[in-house]
């Protein structure tokens, strides 16, 4: 999946990134990997809730524009036909 990152968020995963590079003990780097882990599963799953968020909407969109659409169709079905009034012959 192709994440949309926030500038801030490209920034927390670079910090992550290099303290993990540059630490030397292994339980502090132990403890940068499981935060970096975590900081990207709650990126991923923001991610997936925002898309499928989009998704829902559009289609209630898409229905709603279809139902608008299928009300206006059969409103001129039903609308009776207008005969000439005399002010319109004059």
């Amino acid at each position: 999946m192709q994440f949309d990152l926030l500038p801030h968020e490209e920034q927390a995963l670079d910090f992550y990134e290099e303290q993990i590079k540059e630490t030397q003990e292994p339980e502090l780097k132990k403890q940068l990997l499981q935060y970096y882990f975590d900081y990207l599963s709650s990126l991923h799953t923001i991610e997936k809730e925002y898309r499928n968020t989009m998704v829902k909407h559009e289609q209630e969109m898409e229905s709603k524009d279809l139902e608008y659409r299928a009300l206006r169709a059969d409103r001129r079905r039903n609308r009776p036909s207008r005969e000439p009034s005399e002010s319109d012959v004059e």
